[in-house]
């Protein structure tokens, strides 16, 4: 690498455009990137950190100081240490790719709530997370930041046409759970050992068209008196952990 440290080129990885132009995404955090350097599922180009890691690792590591690590990253108070990793070719959905529960994300736009379900999935064993073009990007950093480094133990399907994900895994036997607050709370017996579990955008909920193809439509009982509805990340965090256990 250059001795000179090419603060455009990281910065770029900051923004949508820049992330698609150089098929790189920006991972911070000591935790975050020695799990990307365990799993071993998505290659990581490098490290720059302040400090000596605490870590081992084969991937080159560039020496950086606090100013310039300030200006390629939009955390406040990074922590020392960030990968510049490669964003995955889009995967496609078939009969050898998928295996195992998966999540669907329909049109969720907050990061946070995005970052928080990626999470959620690799905790209740979902193996894979599909997710429509109108979700938040699913590389940007913040999203990044509250996977907690899930992002890097997951099959990651983004910006898809999302029925058409549906129509080759429904070919495959298996059975689509929608969550809305107009469901059931009652799972049924005959659903097939994996399933799809799909949420909805925060304000909208599922569209009536995915709610249309569900073969189950599931509810999380709450006190209705007290709250009118859980947050979407909430949310699926319980009907996952519900669902998987079934």
């Amino acid at each position: 690498m250059k001795n000179e440290l090419p603060i455009k080129y990281y910065r770029e990885l900051l923004t949508s455009k820049g992330r698609k132009e150089n098929s790189a995404f920006i991972v911070e955090g000591v935790r975050q990137v020695e799990q990307f350097v365990k799993s071993d599922k998505m290659k990581i180009l490098e490290i720059l950190s302040t400090k000596p890691l605490n870590f081992e690792t084969k991937i080159p590591v560039t020496c950086i100081n606090n100013s310039q690590l300030c200006k390629i990253t939009e955390s406040k108070t990074p922590n020392g240490v960030i990968a510049v990793v490669g964003i995955p070719k889009l995967n496609e959905i078939n009969e050898k790719t998928t295996k195992g529960n998966i999540l669907l994300l329909e049109d969720i736009q907050d990061p946070g709530n995005v970052g928080t379900l990626i999470r959620s999935a690799a905790a209740f064993g979902f193996s894979t997370v599909i997710l429509s073009r109108g979700c938040s990007d699913v590389y940007s950093p913040k999203v990044v930041r509250s996977t907690g480094g899930a992002i890097c133990n997951l099959e990651i399907i983004s910006k898809k046409d999302i029925f058409e994900c549906i129509e080759i895994l429904k070919k495959q036997k298996y059975n689509l759970i929608v969550a809305d607050l107009s469901g059931n709370n009652k799972i049924p017996q005959n659903l097939s050992k994996n399933f799809i579990f799909a949420l909805g955008n925060e304000g909208n909920g599922v569209s009536n068209k995915l709610k249309t193809l569900a073969d189950f439509v599931f509810t999380i009982p709450i006190n209705t008196s007290a709250i009118e509805s859980l947050n979407v990340s909430a949310a699926g965090a319980i009907g996952m952990y519900i669902l998987g256990g079934n």
